[in-house]
């Protein structure tokens, strides 16, 4: 009798669909290939392909999470001679990885490894797949550099896990704790949870800042504003060192705008509680200059609605109502950083209580106002065309890079470079960018277990100990302290940089948090 039975397995059918899939999506791709390069259609083949392959392992995996990397697939799958493919995991939210991770895949090309045709190919693919509506992430299309990343999973089920996550929860499942906790929960009194780990990062470059020592300090005699100011944006980088007191009637002077009538007009004071003085009237803001932090200080205001705001490193920390409301400023007048001018008739009446003492990155001034969100995006002086002056470092000397004004430097002033936060300032063109993560646990009754940097694309970090990779990256283990980029020429793109962090609790749980940082070289 013959026992074999008719049809197929699940799984058998599972496969079978897969490779019709394949198939249908090689031959879509061929047809219309005559549109396209042949590195595109080989690409989208591979992506594809990439995409099926996951959907058969998941399933023949029982719907347990995977380890999201290049061992998912078989050797030579992701080889191609335009441009670097991998698989890596994503979160399935942008801005939420507990929502989980789904499958990816990350494409990049440098000009300097695969040439104009590889940047060009990635391009051309980044384009291609966003028109078929695909999940993709974190592009950065420019001529000398190209990649993203695209979800081949469905986004809303977790697939698999970063490595280093993987290792950490996998290995919490099959302890011993882990089953204890479990089955003792019941009859033990109620714990707090543990507090998630802590975590920063930080991307600075090297930078000019004026150092206003015991004395320093830097004039224009006459500013060029154009006439009365209707409205105002002024802006200033710092590291503070002293304050004064903090309900003092004078201290410490970091911006001081006058004219003969008036020595007051406008003046940024008392970093310890940071005030502003428009017009001869203060308003403080509580932000405190002197905690060895650097701050990107803004302040707009607007003579029509009298609307005054100050912000902290672009975020908005007070505002207030009816400041000088149909009262311009007079224009035309002096401008002193470092110090308030108290005799404006002979460009003297220097006090020492009134020197400020400390770094500062440039201070820039705009003759307009402008919305919360672009003063959140990028520093001021990034809007150079909009500027009445825009007075930082350079050549060892304090300029007005916008060459609307002259300016002097007086006392004995000094200029230094230091690694300056992106926050407060763009990214030159070609500069070495230094990355640094930081991770603590959140408490004692769990322990730092995996340090992830995701965003880079086809940007390479780097650390002292030659270490180096593109595209995600498990950075557990390196020289957190020496991390680095080398931009390419060309480079102009901001890139968004997120470190995940995972802590394993006491109980074997896994915890993860996160922190963002911009790499900025432009207002866009």
């Amino acid at each position: 009798m013959d026992k074999r039975q008719n049809g197929f397995t699940t799984m058998e059918l599972v496969i079978a669909s897969g490779l019709v899939g394949i198939l249908a999506v090689v031959g879509a791709v061929t047809y219309i290939g005559y549109q396209r390069s042949s590195e595109t259609v080989d690409a989208l083949a591979t992506i594809s392909i990439m995409r099926e392959r996951l959907a058969v392992l998941h399933s023949t995996n029982s719907e347990k999470l995977m380890v999201c990397d290049d061992s998912v697939v078989r050797p030579g799958d992701l080889e191609n001679d335009y441009m670097a493919l991998s698989i890596s995991a994503l979160t399935l939210e942008d801005a939420d990885p507990s929502a989980g991770y789904g499958g990816g895949v990350v494409v990049a090309a440098t000009a300097d490894k695969d040439g104009g045709s590889g940047v060009a190919a990635v391009r051309t693919l980044h384009d291609e797949l966003v028109g078929e509506g695909a999940e993709v992430r974190g592009a950065v299309l420019t001529d000398s550099v190209a990649s993203f990343s695209v979800l081949i999973t469905p986004k809303g089920t977790p697939y698999c896990q970063p490595p280093a996550l993987a290792v950490a929860s996998g290995s919490a499942t099959s302890t011993p704790a882990a089953s204890a906790a479990s089955t003792s929960s019941a009859t033990s009194p109620t714990v707090p949870d543990p507090a998630l780990p802590r975590v920063s990062l930080a991307i600075s470059v090297q930078q000019e800042v004026f150092d206003t020592g015991a004395d320093g300090r830097a004039v224009v005699r006459r500013m060029d504003t154009g006439g009365n100011m209707d409205a105002m944006t002024l802006e200033f980088s710092v590291v503070g060192t002293a304050g004064g007191s903090r309900t003092a009637g004078s201290g410490p002077v970091i911006f001081n705008y006058g004219t003969t009538a008036n020595n007051n007009l406008v003046s940024a004071w008392r970093p310890s509680n940071f005030t502003i003085a428009l017009q001869g009237k203060n308003y403080p803001s509580d932000i405190d200059l002197t905690d060895g932090n650097s701050h990107r200080v803004t302040i707009s205001w607007d003579a029509g609605t009298g609307a005054l705001k100050v912000f902290d490193n672009g975020v908005l920390k007070k505002e207030f109502a009816d400041v000088s409301s149909n009262a311009p400023i007079p224009g035309d007048g002096y401008l002193v950083l470092g110090q308030k001018m108290n005799d404006p008739g002979s460009q003297s009446g220097w006090r020492a209580g009134e020197h400020y003492a400390g770094q500062i990155f440039g201070a820039s001034l705009a003759t307009k106002t402008y919305s919360d969100a672009d003063i959140a995006a990028a520093p001021l002086y990034s809007r150079s065309g909009d500027l009445v002056t825009d007075i930082r470092s350079q050549g060892g000397t304090m300029v007005d890079v916008t060459g609307n004004q002259t300016v002097a430097m007086q006392g004995n002033p000094s200029v230094s470079t230091v690694n300056v936060n992106t926050d407060l300032a763009l990214v030159p063109p070609g500069a070495t960018v230094k990355v640094t993560p930081s991770a603590a646990p959140g408490d004692n009754r769990s322990r730092i277990t995996s340090i992830n940097l995701m965003g880079l694309g086809g940007l390479t970090i780097t650390d002292r100990t030659g270490r180096s990779s593109t595209g995600n990256t498990d950075v557990t283990d390196w020289d957190l302290g020496s991390l680095s980029i080398k931009l390419p020429a060309g480079f102009s793109n901001n890139v968004t940089l997120r470190a995940i962090v995972g802590a394993t609790t006491d109980e074997n749980k896994v915890l993860l948090a996160s922190a963002e940082a911009v790499l900025r070289m432009s207002s866009n």
